[in-house]
């Protein structure tokens, strides 16, 4: 309990010890989708029995489209993200926490040994799209996502590139359940350094930082 000038405010406070080999932090989001909101109570009921359940990030849950700000991971894997760094806080697997402005951004390159090809992913699962950006669309973003913007499309199933297409507006984007796709503008494929993509290659998606 605080006293304070207005009067006395009690709160319950948790202390957890991430040194504990017992204590385990893990992160989700609701269903494994986003642009999905649950009340709260329904989602400490869904989270397997934990001691405790925070909100861990803002996102708008009263607007038309229900995302989170800023990047999301869950299981080791990005779900959310975009190239502007956000306050954020990360925890590793030895429990070790960490605050910082991370500008995560996304690739996918080639790893077969053959002619080395990447692609940059600007954002990962978010809806705005313009010429000079690209984003990569996973399943957490659901099974389809519209073309807002005139661009191109590079579909990877288990890790090999099966299509390359163009798009424009009012088209829509299948997400494959066992892949993802890469969204890029027209001010990303007329790049110099831009190639297109082979198909049949073994490619990776992997984040990186940059500095």
């Amino acid at each position: 309990s605080y006293s304070l000038p207005s009067g006395t405010v009690s709160a319950n406070v948790i202390t957890v010890n991430l040194n504990d080999p017992r204590v385990s932090v893990r992160s989700a989001i609701v269903g494994g989708r986003l642009n999905a909101t649950a009340s709260f109570g329904d989602i400490v009921a869904s989270s397997g029995g934990a001691v405790a359940v925070i909100n861990g990030n803002f996102f708008e849950s009263y607007q038309a489209i229900q995302d989170p700000i800023g990047p999301v991971m869950v299981d080791g894997n990005f779900v959310y993200g975009n190239s502007g760094s956000m306050t954020s806080v990360g925890i590793t697997a030895d429990g070790k926490v960490y605050f910082g402005r991370p500008s995560v951004f996304y690739r996918v390159k080639t790893t077969d040994g053959g002619a080395a090809q990447e692609w940059s992913g600007y954002n990962l699962n978010v809806f705005n799209q313009s010429a000079d950006v690209s984003v990569i669309y996973t399943p957490a973003r659901g099974t389809t996502v519209p073309v807002t913007c005139t661009g191109a499309v590079l579909a990877v199933i288990n890790g090999v590139p099966t299509s390359y297409q163009q798009v424009g507006a009012g088209d829509t984007i299948t997400i494959p359940a066992d892949g993802y796709v890469l969204w890029m503008g027209t001010g990303f494929t007329s790049t110099h350094y831009f190639s297109v993509p082979e198909m049949g290659r073994t490619v990776v998606l992997e984040p990186y930082l940059q500095s």
